[in-house]
């Protein structure tokens, strides 16, 4: 089956648009009821309340906003924003649904298998018709070796509920499955003689090349940065190679991972899209 890119992207919108909406409707319910309208008398614009009332018998309340009332003036622009902005997204998520509802991704063996009897038993589907060597979900669910140490310390689940160590490389994990790239979780990688456990093992869709990803969130400590250096300069000597066929990242307290970069980077490194 021939990943697609378009329908990952369709896919984040999607799940973004929704996410985006929720928050927005907890505000908009902390927010004053009504609108603002504004009238210019002598030259200077003056600011009402609009409260609608909630029969049809009954007129809505007009009620004057004193110049000085700054926070209802901005409280009240801040709600219609939202609305107009929440009217735009559920615009959005109903036509990305048809989307998704109607949009089927390519795959050659499927379209063998609909061609009419006389073509049974002849070849027709070559190579060239598929962009990937692998299959990645077969890549993705075939067995490997774990790192076996500190089970317990796997606590935080990925969209797709794999268990992980943090909720960093949960954040990571979650935006590689929404964008359909297939990993592996701390699949054993032996150097010279030395096992490590990269947090994320990816065949990257685009050339079916293997690239580790390393989070490194304790870049506050100092033994841990030691260890950081130490194991860079291994990779280095087994040519694995920082921005080539390794992604890092960084997290201190003062500077967390956020899923926006951790989305800028999937883009950028493994989907080769401009952003």
């Amino acid at each position: 089956m021939i990943r697609n890119k378009t329908i990952s992207d369709i896919t984040y919108d999607y799940s973004h648009h929704k996410q985006l909406i929720e928050r927005l409707q907890t505000e908009l319910d902390k927010l004053p009821y009504g609108s603002l309208q504004s009238k210019i008398c002598r030259g200077k614009v003056r600011y009402y309340h609009y409260i609608p009332s909630e029969s049809s018998q009954i007129p809505g309340k007009l009620i004057y906003i004193n110049a000085n009332n700054e926070a209802l003036i901005a409280a009240l622009a801040r709600r219609k924003f939202i609305e107009l902005s929440i009217e735009s997204l559920n615009h959005n998520i109903e036509i990305l649904q048809h989307a998704l509802n109607g949009y089927s991704i390519y795959d050659p063996e499927e379209v063998r298998q609909r061609m009419p009897k006389a073509y049974k038993g002849i070849e027709c589907c070559y190579p060239t018709d598929a962009i990937e060597r692998n299959n990645p979900s077969t890549w993705a669910n075939e067995p490997y070796e774990k790192n076996p140490l500190w089970p317990d310390a796997l606590k935080h689940k990925s969209h797709n509920g794999i268990p992980v160590r943090s909720k960093s490389e949960a954040m990571i994990a979650s935006q590689l499955e929404l964008y359909n790239i297939p990993y592996r979780y701390e699949q054993r990688l032996e150097i010279a003689d030395h096992i490590f456990y990269p947090d994320f093992t990816i065949l990257n869709p685009e050339d079916n090349q293997i690239i580790y990803w390393e989070h490194f969130g304790l870049m506050d400590h100092e033994d841990y940065e030691k260890s950081v250096e130490s194991k860079m300069n291994a990779y280095h000597s087994a040519g694995i190679f920082q921005w080539d066929n390794l992604i890092t990242t960084f997290e201190t307290r003062r500077r967390p991972l956020d899923s926006q970069k951790v989305r800028r980077v999937i883009k950028a490194i493994l989907l080769q899209e401009t952003i």
